[in-house]
Protein backbone atom coordinates (compact mmCIF):
# COMPACT_ATOMS: atom_id res chain seq x y z
CA UNK A 1 0.00 0.00 0.00
CA UNK A 2 3.03 2.89 0.64
CA UNK A 3 4.93 1.89 -1.90
CA UNK A 4 1.57 2.24 -4.33
CA UNK A 5 1.12 5.88 -2.70
CA UNK A 6 4.82 6.65 -3.07
CA UNK A 7 4.51 5.70 -6.90
CA UNK A 8 1.32 7.79 -7.06
CA UNK A 9 3.11 10.97 -5.86
CA UNK A 10 6.07 10.13 -8.39
CA UNK A 11 4.10 10.22 -10.74
CA UNK A 12 1.95 13.11 -9.77
CA UNK A 13 5.12 15.40 -9.00
CA UNK A 14 7.23 13.62 -12.42
CA UNK A 15 3.60 15.51 -14.12
CA UNK A 16 3.89 18.95 -13.07
CA UNK A 17 6.80 19.98 -14.66
CA UNK A 18 5.06 19.18 -17.87
CA UNK A 19 1.65 21.13 -16.91
CA UNK A 20 4.15 24.14 -16.19
CA UNK A 21 5.85 24.03 -19.53
CA UNK A 22 2.54 23.08 -21.24
CA UNK A 23 1.36 26.72 -19.49
CA UNK A 24 4.53 28.78 -20.57
CA UNK A 25 4.99 27.33 -24.17
CA UNK A 26 1.64 29.28 -24.92
CA UNK A 27 1.39 29.78 -29.36
CA UNK A 28 2.44 33.14 -30.71
CA UNK A 29 1.53 35.27 -33.04
CA UNK A 30 3.60 37.97 -34.31
CA UNK A 31 3.26 40.88 -36.20
CA UNK A 32 5.59 43.41 -38.22
CA UNK A 33 5.95 46.00 -40.42
CA UNK A 34 3.96 49.88 -41.05
CA UNK A 35 1.29 51.96 -40.98
CA UNK A 36 -1.01 49.20 -42.19
CA UNK A 37 -0.37 46.36 -39.67
CA UNK A 38 -0.51 49.36 -36.95
CA UNK A 39 -3.61 50.74 -38.44
CA UNK A 40 -2.85 53.96 -38.64
CA UNK A 41 -5.60 56.59 -38.08
CA UNK A 42 -8.23 53.56 -38.85
CA UNK A 43 -10.55 54.86 -35.95
CA UNK A 44 -11.61 57.65 -38.59
CA UNK A 45 -13.62 57.30 -41.57
CA UNK A 46 -13.29 59.19 -44.44
CA UNK A 47 -16.78 60.63 -44.54
CA UNK A 48 -18.56 63.86 -43.12
CA UNK A 49 -20.83 62.01 -40.94
CA UNK A 50 -17.95 59.58 -39.65
CA UNK A 51 -18.65 58.59 -35.97
CA UNK A 52 -16.67 60.14 -33.35
CA UNK A 53 -14.01 57.71 -31.85
CA UNK A 54 -13.76 56.06 -28.27
CA UNK A 55 -11.96 57.69 -25.75
CA UNK A 56 -8.16 58.03 -26.98
CA UNK A 57 -5.89 56.14 -25.82
CA UNK A 58 -2.86 55.59 -28.04
CA UNK A 59 0.17 57.98 -27.18
CA UNK A 60 0.31 59.57 -30.84
CA UNK A 61 -2.39 61.23 -32.10
CA UNK A 62 -3.41 63.81 -34.67
CA UNK A 63 -6.64 65.53 -33.54
CA UNK A 64 -8.64 65.56 -36.98
CA UNK A 65 -7.07 62.27 -38.27
CA UNK A 66 -7.21 59.98 -35.36
CA UNK A 67 -4.84 57.70 -33.57
CA UNK A 68 -2.31 57.01 -35.16
CA UNK A 69 -1.97 53.43 -33.75
CA UNK A 70 -5.32 51.36 -33.28
CA UNK A 71 -2.73 47.62 -33.08
CA UNK A 72 -5.28 46.48 -30.42
CA UNK A 73 -8.18 47.47 -31.83
CA UNK A 74 -8.14 47.83 -35.74
CA UNK A 75 -5.58 46.43 -37.26
CA UNK A 76 -6.17 43.62 -39.54
CA UNK A 77 -3.63 41.17 -38.05
CA UNK A 78 -3.90 41.86 -34.51
CA UNK A 79 -7.57 44.32 -33.62
CA UNK A 80 -10.12 43.24 -31.21
CA UNK A 81 -13.00 44.88 -32.64
CA UNK A 82 -13.04 43.67 -36.22
CA UNK A 83 -12.44 39.74 -37.25
CA UNK A 84 -8.74 39.76 -37.35
CA UNK A 85 -6.19 36.79 -37.79
CA UNK A 86 -5.51 37.16 -34.21
CA UNK A 87 -9.26 36.63 -33.18
CA UNK A 88 -9.43 33.52 -36.11
CA UNK A 89 -6.20 31.98 -35.14
CA UNK A 90 -7.17 32.28 -31.44
CA UNK A 91 -10.18 30.73 -32.28
CA UNK A 92 -8.55 28.05 -34.84
CA UNK A 93 -6.29 26.77 -31.95
CA UNK A 94 -9.10 26.82 -29.22
CA UNK A 95 -11.11 24.65 -31.23
CA UNK A 96 -8.86 22.15 -32.03
CA UNK A 97 -5.89 21.91 -29.38
CA UNK A 98 -7.38 24.52 -27.00
CA UNK A 99 -3.74 25.92 -26.62
CA UNK A 100 -3.75 29.91 -25.67
CA UNK A 101 -2.11 32.49 -27.51
CA UNK A 102 -0.14 35.45 -26.88
CA UNK A 103 -0.30 38.35 -29.51
CA UNK A 104 2.45 41.05 -30.42
CA UNK A 105 2.41 43.55 -32.72
CA UNK A 106 5.48 45.46 -33.39
CA UNK A 107 4.50 47.39 -36.60
CA UNK A 108 5.25 51.12 -36.66
CA UNK A 109 4.00 53.52 -38.68
CA UNK A 110 6.84 55.01 -41.34
CA UNK A 111 8.97 51.77 -41.00
CA UNK A 112 10.53 50.58 -43.98
CA UNK A 113 11.94 47.49 -44.89
CA UNK A 114 15.66 48.42 -43.41
CA UNK A 115 13.68 48.88 -39.58
CA UNK A 116 12.76 45.37 -39.63
CA UNK A 117 15.30 43.79 -38.06
CA UNK A 118 14.88 46.18 -35.02
CA UNK A 119 11.41 45.09 -34.95
CA UNK A 120 12.40 40.98 -35.44
CA UNK A 121 15.41 41.68 -32.42
CA UNK A 122 12.56 43.20 -30.20
CA UNK A 123 10.52 39.52 -30.91
CA UNK A 124 13.10 37.58 -30.08
CA UNK A 125 14.19 39.49 -26.80
CA UNK A 126 9.76 39.10 -26.13
CA UNK A 127 10.00 35.09 -27.07
CA UNK A 128 12.69 34.30 -24.80
CA UNK A 129 10.72 36.38 -22.25
CA UNK A 130 8.01 34.46 -22.19
CA UNK A 131 9.35 31.07 -23.25
CA UNK A 132 6.48 31.10 -26.33
CA UNK A 133 6.54 29.03 -29.42
CA UNK A 134 6.00 30.95 -32.31
CA UNK A 135 3.06 30.01 -34.25
CA UNK A 136 2.18 32.92 -36.89
CA UNK A 137 3.89 35.84 -38.09
CA UNK A 138 2.81 38.84 -40.34
CA UNK A 139 5.07 40.20 -42.29
CA UNK A 140 4.07 43.22 -44.11
CA UNK A 141 6.35 45.74 -45.64
CA UNK A 142 7.59 48.03 -49.17
CA UNK A 143 4.69 51.04 -48.83
CA UNK A 144 7.11 53.41 -47.68
CA UNK A 145 9.79 51.86 -49.35
CA UNK A 146 7.88 52.72 -52.59
CA UNK A 147 6.49 55.78 -51.63
CA UNK A 148 10.13 57.07 -50.76
CA UNK A 149 11.43 55.21 -53.68
CA UNK A 150 14.26 53.38 -51.85
CA UNK A 151 16.85 51.53 -54.29
CA UNK A 152 15.32 48.42 -54.88
CA UNK A 153 18.55 46.53 -54.49
CA UNK A 154 18.93 48.16 -50.90
CA UNK A 155 14.94 47.40 -50.61
CA UNK A 156 15.53 43.32 -51.56
CA UNK A 157 19.29 43.52 -49.39
CA UNK A 158 16.62 44.40 -46.63
CA UNK A 159 14.40 41.76 -47.18
CA UNK A 160 16.72 39.27 -47.19
CA UNK A 161 18.70 40.21 -43.64
CA UNK A 162 14.89 40.28 -42.12
CA UNK A 163 14.18 36.71 -43.34
CA UNK A 164 17.96 35.37 -42.45
CA UNK A 165 16.93 37.38 -38.85
CA UNK A 166 13.65 35.66 -39.19
CA UNK A 167 14.89 32.21 -39.56
CA UNK A 168 17.15 32.18 -36.29
CA UNK A 169 13.92 32.34 -34.07
CA UNK A 170 13.43 28.96 -34.02
CA UNK A 171 15.69 25.47 -33.31
CA UNK A 172 14.14 24.04 -35.95
CA UNK A 173 10.49 24.11 -35.91
CA UNK A 174 8.81 25.50 -39.00
CA UNK A 175 7.19 28.71 -38.56
CA UNK A 176 4.63 30.09 -40.56
CA UNK A 177 4.47 33.87 -42.15
CA UNK A 178 2.37 35.55 -44.40
CA UNK A 179 3.74 38.27 -46.65
CA UNK A 180 1.43 40.48 -48.41
CA UNK A 181 2.49 42.80 -51.28
CA UNK A 182 1.85 46.45 -51.67
CA UNK A 183 -1.53 47.45 -52.84
CA UNK A 184 -1.74 49.37 -56.22
CA UNK A 185 -0.76 52.66 -54.59
CA UNK A 186 -1.93 54.88 -57.36
CA UNK A 187 -5.21 53.82 -57.19
CA UNK A 188 -5.56 56.28 -54.60
CA UNK A 189 -4.89 59.33 -57.17
CA UNK A 190 -8.41 58.53 -58.82
CA UNK A 191 -10.82 61.65 -59.07
CA UNK A 192 -13.20 59.61 -57.14
CA UNK A 193 -10.92 59.53 -54.24
CA UNK A 194 -9.76 63.06 -55.00
CA UNK A 195 -13.05 64.33 -54.61
CA UNK A 196 -14.31 63.12 -51.40
CA UNK A 197 -14.86 65.60 -48.71
CA UNK A 198 -13.27 64.36 -45.23
CA UNK A 199 -14.77 65.58 -41.87
CA UNK A 200 -12.47 68.50 -41.84
CA UNK A 201 -14.42 69.89 -44.71
CA UNK A 202 -10.95 69.46 -47.11
CA UNK A 203 -10.96 67.41 -50.04
CA UNK A 204 -8.48 64.63 -50.07
CA UNK A 205 -7.41 66.46 -53.45
CA UNK A 206 -6.40 69.75 -50.93
CA UNK A 207 -5.81 67.38 -47.13
CA UNK A 208 -3.55 64.67 -48.48
CA UNK A 209 -1.80 66.13 -52.04
CA UNK A 210 -1.62 69.40 -50.62
CA UNK A 211 -1.01 69.26 -47.24
CA UNK A 212 -0.02 66.14 -45.81
CA UNK A 213 1.93 64.55 -48.95
CA UNK A 214 1.37 61.29 -48.47
CA UNK A 215 3.29 59.38 -50.94
CA UNK A 216 2.72 62.00 -53.45
CA UNK A 217 5.30 60.25 -55.96
CA UNK A 218 2.79 57.33 -56.56
CA UNK A 219 -0.90 58.92 -55.79
CA UNK A 220 -0.53 62.39 -57.96
CA UNK A 221 -0.58 61.96 -61.72
CA UNK A 222 -2.90 63.36 -64.19
CA UNK A 223 -2.55 61.70 -67.44
CA UNK A 224 -2.60 57.78 -68.02
CA UNK A 225 0.58 57.57 -68.88
CA UNK A 226 1.49 58.88 -65.58
CA UNK A 227 -0.60 56.57 -63.80
CA UNK A 228 1.11 53.75 -65.83
CA UNK A 229 4.19 54.49 -64.98
CA UNK A 230 3.49 54.87 -61.46
CA UNK A 231 1.67 51.53 -61.27
CA UNK A 232 4.66 50.05 -63.22
CA UNK A 233 6.72 51.52 -59.92
CA UNK A 234 4.75 50.22 -57.45
CA UNK A 235 4.61 46.41 -58.96
CA UNK A 236 8.58 46.18 -59.27
CA UNK A 237 8.33 46.74 -55.12
CA UNK A 238 5.55 44.41 -55.19
CA UNK A 239 7.57 42.01 -57.17
CA UNK A 240 10.44 42.23 -55.18
CA UNK A 241 9.05 41.48 -51.88
CA UNK A 242 7.64 38.23 -53.75
CA UNK A 243 11.02 37.38 -55.09
CA UNK A 244 12.14 38.10 -51.65
CA UNK A 245 9.53 35.81 -50.20
CA UNK A 246 11.39 32.87 -52.75
CA UNK A 247 14.90 33.32 -51.89
CA UNK A 248 13.71 32.70 -48.22
CA UNK A 249 11.56 29.63 -49.14
CA UNK A 250 14.77 28.19 -50.71
CA UNK A 251 17.38 29.38 -48.13
CA UNK A 252 15.41 28.24 -44.65
CA UNK A 253 13.90 25.75 -44.47
CA UNK A 254 12.25 26.65 -41.11
CA UNK A 255 10.02 29.21 -42.64
CA UNK A 256 7.13 28.20 -44.33
CA UNK A 257 6.66 31.74 -45.74
CA UNK A 258 3.37 32.62 -48.61
CA UNK A 259 3.70 35.57 -50.26
CA UNK A 260 -0.19 37.37 -50.90
CA UNK A 261 -0.29 38.40 -54.29
CA UNK A 262 -3.83 39.07 -54.15
CA UNK A 263 -3.62 42.52 -52.45
CA UNK A 264 -2.64 44.17 -55.58
CA UNK A 265 -5.50 43.40 -57.43
CA UNK A 266 -7.87 44.80 -54.26
CA UNK A 267 -10.35 47.56 -55.34
CA UNK A 268 -10.27 50.00 -52.33
CA UNK A 269 -13.19 52.22 -52.53
CA UNK A 270 -13.30 56.01 -50.39
CA UNK A 271 -15.74 54.02 -48.13
CA UNK A 272 -12.43 51.61 -46.90
CA UNK A 273 -9.92 54.85 -46.29
CA UNK A 274 -10.08 56.73 -43.35
CA UNK A 275 -9.54 60.79 -42.87
CA UNK A 276 -6.26 61.21 -44.70
CA UNK A 277 -7.97 59.90 -47.70
CA UNK A 278 -4.63 57.43 -47.53
CA UNK A 279 -4.74 54.52 -44.86
CA UNK A 280 -7.62 52.14 -44.24
CA UNK A 281 -10.07 52.81 -42.10
CA UNK A 282 -11.96 49.88 -39.95
CA UNK A 283 -13.54 48.76 -42.78
CA UNK A 284 -10.59 48.62 -44.87
CA UNK A 285 -8.54 46.97 -41.96
CA UNK A 286 -11.37 44.44 -42.25
CA UNK A 287 -11.65 43.44 -45.66
CA UNK A 288 -7.71 43.20 -46.05
CA UNK A 289 -8.17 40.54 -42.80
CA UNK A 290 -10.36 38.47 -44.87
CA UNK A 291 -8.35 38.66 -47.75
CA UNK A 292 -5.29 37.83 -46.78
CA UNK A 293 -6.48 34.96 -44.33
CA UNK A 294 -8.41 33.40 -47.49
CA UNK A 295 -5.04 33.40 -49.36
CA UNK A 296 -3.01 32.14 -46.59
CA UNK A 297 -2.70 28.55 -46.45
CA UNK A 298 -2.70 26.89 -42.83
CA UNK A 299 -5.84 27.64 -40.67
CA UNK A 300 -8.71 26.52 -43.13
Amino acid sequence: MKADLVLRWTLLLGCLPLAANARTNAALMATLGDSLSAATFADRELAAEARRPEPLVAPKWIPFLGNQENRATYSWATGNKIVSHATRLRTYLEDRSRESMQVLNFATAGTRAAGLMAQIASLKSKQTATQARLEYVTLWIGANDACKTTDLASFSASLNSAFDDLAELTDGESIRVVVPGLPKIPELGREEVLNSTTATGLSCRTLRDSMLRFCNPLTVWSTPEEYAERVATTRSYHRTIEDAVERARRVHRNLDVRFVDEIFQVDFQPSDLAQDCFHPNARGQARLSEIIWNAQPWYH
